[in-house]
């Protein structure tokens, strides 16, 4: 049946089928025509969305390709596929029509980013005329200004790093501008969180802003020794200016972005390959300096002052491992060398492909984090303990619970139309 199914496709110049299911929302919609166009192997890239027989037919996005197979996962699903060798692959999508109108990935990409991009054009006129006290951390701006050309994904939110006493203004801004705060971590926020997510809808699109007011992740909580805080002060005191389209952001220095990045995979406990490609990414925009800079040398530097080093070497050996043909590549090595991590994890083991639901997810950050720790296993322990840790974990627990409960009734709802 194998060999059938795939000897019809392939025989295809051009042709078109309906898509079904929802792994690719909002991208593909069920009922959606999409039009397929029989590509070489050799000629797919990563981004691409590619028709496959593997089992069953499926449209879904190449996260990660070799010259002898490549790997596929649906936007909304949480595993991959799997290895797709070159006879597994059909054709490759060129378009779809939906509502009478046709149209492409690329096209789809360069609507959402535009709408999205003006709202941030906006909102920043207003942040500097408060003179409110920002920095973005990851999302859309980034992307634009490291890679100078539109995005291959839909960028559904921006991560911003915001002073304390610049809050309330940005808060009295947002909501004069029409967010709301997501509702579903509403009782969390109250309860003492560091997190505030703010969301619009603008046409079809949501914009969503996660405003972070201090260092969100949990070693910060179990290993007060690690200076994370002291990190994201000076990181937000030493923060760069630069212009994108004439409109001004303020990004993290190269050496903080680097170790942001890294400890945001780790946070994700190295899972997600575009959170790796996103980091391969900013590597190549560094690597024309890297011989005449100090910006992996400042990087170290500044891990081992704060105690991180144990936290960013396995990305840096992933990079390695994933991109080992890298421009940076050499340096990188020279820079994992200088890291002297104190403890190690095996990068083979990780499965960066597969992600994980949220609970399952913060629970193995724990141990993860206990792994990594520069610590004596029994101060870690004596940590667990401590009164922060333990009325986070309820405020976590409470958090959890009540997003769990929201999405169960809007299942309902769903199910009683």
């Amino acid at each position: 049946m194998n060999k059938i199914v795939t000897s019809f496709f392939k025989k295809q110049v051009e042709f078109n089928a309906l898509s079904q299911g929802k792994s690719m929302y909002p991208l593909f919609l069920p009922g959606d025509q999409v039009y397929f166009k029989n590509k070489n192997f050799n000629k797919i890239k990563v981004n691409n969305f590619i028709l496959v027989y593997k089992k069953e037919l499926f449209i879904h996005r190449v996260i990660y390709k070799t010259t002898k197979y490549l790997i596929t996962k649906g936007d909304n699903n949480l595993h991959a596929d799997g290895k797709i060798y070159p006879k597994n692959v059909l054709a490759k999508v060129h378009s779809l029509k939906r509502n009478n109108k046709i149209i492409t990935p690329e096209q789809y990409y360069m609507y959402q980013s535009t709408a999205y991009f003006h709202e941030l054009r906006k909102i920043l006129l207003l942040f500097d005329k408060k003179k409110i006290d920002y920095v973005f951390l990851k999302g859309l701006p980034l992307y634009l200004f490291y890679s100078r050309k539109l995005p291959e994904k839909i960028y559904t939110d921006c991560d911003l790093l915001v002073s304390v006493h610049s809050y309330l203004k940005l808060k009295n801004c947002l909501l004069e501008e029409g967010y709301e705060v997501e509702r579903i971590k509403h009782l969390a926020q109250k309860i003492g969180a560091t997190q505030y997510v703010y969301q619009k809808k603008i046409g079809s699109i949501y914009v969503r802003l996660d405003i972070h007011l201090k260092p969100y992740f949990m070693v910060q909580t179990l290993l007060p020794n690690v200076k994370l805080k002291q990190f994201y002060d000076q990181a937000l005191a030493k923060k760069i200016e630069v212009k994108y389209l004439k409109i001004r952001f303020n990004f993290l220095s190269k050496p903080d972005l680097l170790i942001f990045l890294t400890l945001h995979y780790f946070h994700h406990n190295y899972k997600g390959s575009h959170r790796l490609y996103f980091l391969d990414l900013i590597m190549n925009s560094y690597a024309k300096n890297m011989a005449t800079s100090n910006i992996l040398e400042e990087t170290v530097s500044k891990a081992k002052e704060y105690h991180l080093e144990n936290f960013i070497t396995p990305a840096f050996k992933l990079l390695n491992l994933y991109f080992p043909k890298s421009k940076y590549s050499i340096h990188l090595k020279k820079a994992i060398q200088m890291l002297k991590p104190n403890k190690q994890i095996a990068i083979n083991r990780l499965d960066i492909f597969n992600e994980e639901k949220k609970f399952k997810s913060h629970i193995k950050n724990i141990f993860l984090i206990f792994r990594l720790s520069p610590n004596p296993w029994y101060i870690n322990w004596v940590f667990i303990f401590q009164p922060i840790f333990l009325i986070k974990s309820c405020v976590f627990l409470i958090w959890f619970l009540q997003g769990y409960l929201y999405s169960l009734k809007q299942k309902l709802i769903r199910r009683s139309l």
